[in-house]
């Protein structure tokens, strides 16, 4: 069960690893010549646009070649050097960082040739990543520094030695973009090295909500459990003035474990000024107190009863309960739901079935919320419970009754 919890939130970081690869930060690009478009794209440094480097590729040369183009610099493709591998890096100081300021967790590179031509090298004709990634945290690119640190995670998390090289580096760096691969990097290393905790306190204050909202997933999951100050972090980002800020702490602020967070949970969803996306974002947090799919391994009957109490709200409307949060109960995990179930005493199946019902039978309520409520109540409860709700379910007559009729038809036929 560890190496399966462990595998899943090591995909988890790697996933956002990725993001960083795909768009960035405006605030700063290594160069006070950098400017920025009306799309948030940050173009290259003038300096980098103009510069012919040992490789001997500009800017205008770069932007008319291929990713083949770049392979046929190195020697032996099989056998790729050092040198050669850093030459080719280096020629991401072209790539555009960009910026979607409507989006708070999207930074990372244009799309590039750079990146298509390094992942067509074979794992074993390349260069062990230590040897090579001094000169990239050394080097005057921010997108090349931001590559260095978005390729330290593995399954393993980061190594000790990658580590030790960055935290001395990240007490100075002041690029955007750098400091989002590296917080997204080192999001469960923050029990490693206090230097790491620090760099982590800092993205929380951030003025670029981006790093704050990175931040917010590095102290809101169960690597960060024993962290010191990490709930303190988590409730003050739970407030943060952003809304995707605010949504990711309240939505990941479960994984901690600590009771400490449902009242505030509670006082978000119930305050009717409040984004619905924060507040369906809260209501997932009280899931992962008690509920913890796919690990089924907190248990928090205070959670629970907030959660039963949210879909017990009415009068019910488009929003609440929100149609995916009715949906979080057909999330089950085979390998450890039972076991998970026969501690959990406090998960009462027929209190769930009465409010699934409710919900099912609530015209007001939205359609989708109501045919997930079919989907819980056949994941959850007994055959007898799930058959019985089909007297009801016939018996709608509103005009989406037939959704939820279609929905309850597909689960009786499912195995």
């Amino acid at each position: 069960m560890k190496r399966f919890a462990a595998a899943v939130l090591a995909v988890s970081m790697l996933a956002a690893l990725a993001a960083c690869d795909s768009a960035a930060p405006a605030q700063n690009t290594g160069s006070e010549n950098a400017s920025v478009t009306e799309s948030g794209t940050v173009s290259g440094s003038e300096s980098a646009a103009d510069s012919q480097s040992e490789d001997g590729i500009t800017k205008e040369k770069y932007q008319t070649m291929t990713e083949d183009d770049l392979l046929a610099t190195v020697k032996d493709i099989n056998n790729v050097t050092t040198d050669e591998y850093v030459e080719l890096i280096n020629t991401l100081r072209f790539v555009d960082i960009v910026d979607d300021p409507e989006s708070t967790n999207y930074m990372g590179l244009a799309e590039n040739i750079t990146t298509t031509a390094l992942g067509k090298i074979e794992y074993e004709a390349k260069p062990k990543f230590q040897d090579y990634a001094d000169t990239l945290l050394q080097s005057e690119y921010p997108q090349v520094r931001g590559y260095a640190f978005s390729n330290m995670g593995s399954l393993f998390g980061v190594s000790d030695e990658s580590i030790s090289k960055s935290k001395e580096i990240l007490k100075t760096e002041e690029n955007d973009y750098v400091l989002y691969c590296a917080i997204s990097a080192f999001s469960n290393e923050l029990k490693t090295d206090p230097d790491i905790l620090d760099f982590a306190v800092r993205m929380s204050e951030s003025d670029n909500p981006k790093l704050r909202y990175r931040a917010a997933l590095a102290f809101g999951n169960s690597w960060s459990i024993g962290v010191d100050g990490a709930l303190d972090r988590v409730l003050m980002l739970m407030k943060d003035e952003n809304t995707d800020v605010r949504a990711v702490a309240c939505q990941y602020s479960g994984k901690l474990a600590d009771d400490s967070v449902v009242d505030p949970l509670v006082e978000i969803i119930n305050d009717e000024s409040e984004d619905i996306k924060v507040r369906k974002s809260c209501v997932e947090g009280l899931f992962s107190l008690w509920y913890d799919y796919p690990f089924h391994k907190n248990m928090s009957e205070k959670a629970y009863k907030a959660t039963m109490d949210y879909f017990k709200t009415t009068p019910r409307n488009n929003d609440i309960p929100y149609w995916s949060n009715v949906g979080l109960f057909a999330n089950k995990a085979s390998t450890s739901y039972d076991e998970w179930k026969e501690n959990a005493t406090y998960f009462d199946t027929d209190e769930l079935y009465d409010v699934m019902c409710d919900i099912v039978e609530d015209s007001e309520a939205n359609w989708m919320a109501r045919t997930a409520a079919v989907r819980a109540i056949k994941a959850q409860c007994s055959e007898e419970q799930f058959e019985s709700l089909k007297t009801i379910v016939d018996g709608l007559s509103d005009t989406n009754a037939r959704f939820i009729q279609d929905e309850y038809t597909k689960q009786a036929e499912a195995e």
